[in-house]
């Protein structure tokens, strides 16, 4: 089964810039080609596609993304990676915002 793992670095309050840390490991012996990740979150970021370079076999991918909440309260990072080989790998996290 593929995981996309989400790391949540810098402070959790609204207006506050906070760093999703997206990894994803290869689960092929192939290489993937086209890749995407997609990120959004309701009151977090609006829906956000980033293009990546392609992944080895077995290969981590590792992707960076800025968000600045705009709403307090209980929030999910939902990120979605997208190749011409996997279709909709997903990972999402919990996180509460603060005012």
């Amino acid at each position: 089964m593929c995981v996309i793992i989400l790391e949540v670095e810098g402070p959790l309050k609204v207006y506050r810039r906070l760093n999703v840390k997206v990894s994803f490991t290869n689960p092929l012996n192939r290489k993937l080609e086209d890749c995407a990740i997609s990120i959004e979150g309701p009151g977090l970021a609006e829906p956000h596609r980033s293009f990546l370079k392609d992944v080895e076999p077995r290969g981590v991918m590792t992707h960076v993304e800025t968000l600045v909440p705009r709403k307090v309260g209980p929030r999910k990072i939902t990120a979605i990676f997208t190749s011409r080989q996997l279709i909709e790998v997903l990972g999402t996290k919990q996180i509460v915002i603060e005012d």
